[in-house]
């Protein structure tokens, strides 16, 4: 029913203007007092004549609705899949999800090229600052051999301790990143009937 409705806005200055047209014959009839019936059989052949357009068109509007509701279902290749525009209004707003999904695709490549250039960065960061952590640990160890009872060395290492959390959490983020970039989702049947 609502494609029905849709298609009846679509087509509603061509059904006003059939009525007016009608109804100004039937006018011009009736002020000139001429016999109406050839003019009620002209209208019933018109009618039919109408009716049998308007039903082909209406095939062809539902038609190219589902074929772009199908389109929808289907976004992945949707702009490879859309009917052949049949106006050059279609084909103007064809042009523009074109140049739309161009867009699209640049920002998404540059997305993509901007988070691989952090998960370096941030890759090179994790392994460059264990290097200066690990001197710290090592330094803390002998001077603990030296001063057992420094009560600085266990602040000391206590704070080491957590610089090495953080940087284990950035290491672990990381890996999750690229893991989940990794990972495919699909639905399989278990039993094959």
């Amino acid at each position: 029913m609502r494609i029905f409705a849709g298609f009846l806005k679509e087509r509603a200055r061509e059904i006003l203007l059939y009525a007016v047209t009608l109804g100004l014959l039937k006018l011009v009839f009736f002020l000139y007092n001429l016999p109406s019936d050839a003019l009620n059989y002209g209208f019933l052949l018109v009618l039919v004549l109408a009716g049998i357009l308007f039903f082909i068109d209406f095939c062809e509007f539902y038609k190219r609705h589902k074929e772009l509701v199908l389109v929808e279902k289907n976004m992945q290749d949707a702009l490879l899949d859309l009917p052949e525009p049949k106006t050059l209004l279609e084909n103007d707003y064809q042009d523009l999800l074109d140049k739309l999904e161009e867009i699209r695709r640049k920002l998404k490549s540059e997305e993509l090229i901007s988070r691989q250039e952090m998960q370096d960065y941030y890759g090179m960061w994790v392994h460059q600052i264990k290097t200066p952590i690990s001197a710290m640990r090592m330094l803390l160890q002998t001077m603990e051999d030296e001063y057992p009872e420094e009560k600085k060395l266990r602040e000391l290492k206590a704070e080491l301790f957590r610089i090495e959390q953080y940087v284990e959490m950035v290491l672990t983020y990381l890996r999750m990143e690229d893991m989940a970039s990794d990972l495919k989702f699909e639905h399989y049947p278990l039993l094959m009937i």
